[in-house]
């Protein structure tokens, strides 16, 4: 647990198919990109965390990056999605 929480939710990706907004989902620890997602993964070698986010165009591309100095358990309740 980071000890904060970090506010996505104005962050959250627009669909354009619909015109409209969709909130984050959380996609949990992994170092892969998922569309629409906030994943998080430990860099151990280089003593960071990083949080990524994908936009909801499925082009599996990080978008928005967090990066934390120091390997961190991130958990789903550390976000306001």
């Amino acid at each position: 647990m980071l000890g904060l929480q970090a506010h996505l939710r104005a962050a959250r990706p627009r669909l354009a198919l619909r015109g409209g907004h969709r909130d984050f989902a959380c996609g949990g620890e992994t170092n892969s990109v998922l569309a629409g997602q906030v994943t998080w993964f430990r860099d151990t070698a280089n003593n960071r965390t990083i949080i990524q986010m994908d936009d909801a165009d499925a082009d599996l591309t990080i978008d928005m990056m967090i990066v934390l100095h120091g390997v961190h358990t991130v958990q789903q309740s550390d976000f306001v999605l």
